[in-house]
């Protein structure tokens, strides 16, 4: 999984954290989403707001998509 590799890479790249989050809650795996969260809480805490500042995604709905996957492993508002 690219996420993962890119965090053995550099365990500084947030958005690599992000990317993993979201891809665990995906498949279901609530607690490692959970863990990943807090592990990059620790070099990079990011909410919920300012995610959706950054704009990864240009459709809406697959930017919705990847905030509830946020806010399901735990980033706060």
């Amino acid at each position: 999984m690219w996420a993962r590799n890119s965090i053995q890479q550099n365990p500084a790249n947030g958005t690599g954290h992000r990317m993993l989050v979201a891809n665990l809650v995906a498949a279901r795996r609530l607690e490692e989403a959970r863990d990943v969260t807090r592990q990059r809480d620790a070099v990079q805490k990011t909410t919920i707001t300012e995610l959706r500042a950054m704009r990864f995604f240009k459709q809406d709905d697959a930017l919705e998509r990847y905030l509830s996957a946020q806010r399901e492993a735990g980033v706060t508002a």
